[in-house]
């Protein structure tokens, strides 16, 4: 019986092996080149935007820009900005993909501002009126609301007129 589980055994084992064989070759283990060199442009562009914005005059910064754009400048940025902006498509374009699948949301990211000025104004004037309300009543009477009156006479019966009897 042991000799007739066994092959079944070795192939169950082979197939396993090769389907991971196969899902662990997708995986890059080295960066490439190309994303070492955009490393080290955005290294680069940080940092010489940090000492421009915070070290250097703005007549000076003005001109090292234009030195930097200009085609004799060593140093090209070109493809960290096409880097850049295919990113800012892919980021664009989840976005969208996101917004058009996920119902979940009450309100969309991007409404209008004067809608959410009115909704805020709306909740604000709502909670001071709250609280206008709360401060007026006393202790007693904020615990005889949660009280069921049903059926119970109201307290001007007690203290109308007495209706006039035409008995004598």
């Amino acid at each position: 019986m042991s000799a007739e589980s066994q092959p079944s055994t070795t192939a169950s084992q082979s197939m396993l092996s090769e389907a991971s064989v196969q899902t662990n070759t997708t995986i890059p283990d080295e960066p490439t080149p190309l994303l070492e060199e955009i490393k080290d442009l955005l290294r680069l562009r940080t940092a010489l935007h940090f000492v421009t914005s915070l070290y250097l005059p703005s007549p000076l910064v003005s001109s090292i820009n234009k030195l930097i754009l200009s085609p004799s400048c060593p140093i090209d940025f070109k493809p960290l900005e096409n880097h850049l902006d295919h990113i800012t498509k892919l980021r664009a374009e989840a976005l969208a993909a996101r917004s058009l699948s996920d119902f979940s949301r009450k309100r969309s990211m991007d409404e209008d501002d004067e809608v959410a000025e009115e909704r805020a104004e709306k909740r604000r004037r709502k909670e001071e009126e709250d609280k206008r309300q709360k401060t007026g009543l006393s202790r007693g009477v904020r615990d005889l609301k949660k009280v069921d009156v049903t059926g119970m006479k109201k307290m001007s019966d007690f203290f109308g007129k007495k209706p006039v009897t035409k008995g004598k």
